[in-house]
């Protein structure tokens, strides 16, 4: 069966952001809220980096370190769209600091792998706050590529 596929060009921008594994962590309270606005059918969406360098079609990752208590996975999303801060949730009103950054919506299906086939890509091993991922880029991006998913 043939897939119609959308490739990812490799001059695009990929963000990633940590998930804290703390239940009671900022980006783990707002994780689990997109979670709920996609089982609900409702656009799920993120905070750019400081920087506010992403653009449509760019990449997005969610990124859940490993540690002692788990084994570690990331999430990879299109970018559907980049908005200003003023699109940002009220929910998000906590998030001190960061409020001028834009707002990125992301696409509904996402790729998932784990830990091991992370790092085999040359993603980085550890991620402290939201940022870009230039190292290893093309090889991640050959990867997204390689697969069927459908964005």
């Amino acid at each position: 069966m043939l897939t119609l596929h959308n490739k990812v060009k490799n001059d695009i921008t990929i963000v990633v952001s940590p998930i804290n594994q703390n239940l009671n962590s900022k980006s783990n309270i707002d994780y689990k809220e997109q979670v709920i606005r996609r089982n609900n059918k409702q656009q799920i969406m993120w905070d750019d980096t400081k920087f506010n360098k992403q653009k449509k079609d760019g990449i997005f990752i969610f990124l859940f370190n490993r540690t002692k208590n788990n084994y570690g996975k990331v999430q990879i999303h299109k970018v559907e769209e980049v908005l200003s801060p003023n699109n940002r949730l009220n929910t998000w009103s906590l998030n001190v600091g960061q409020t001028n950054r834009n707002v990125l919506y992301l696409s509904r299906s996402f790729l998932e792998i784990n830990w091991d086939k992370w790092l085999e890509i040359g993603g980085p091993k550890k991620v402290q706050g939201t940022q870009h991922i230039n190292k290893n880029k093309n090889k991640i991006i050959d990867f997204i590529n390689s697969t069927n998913i459908i964005f």
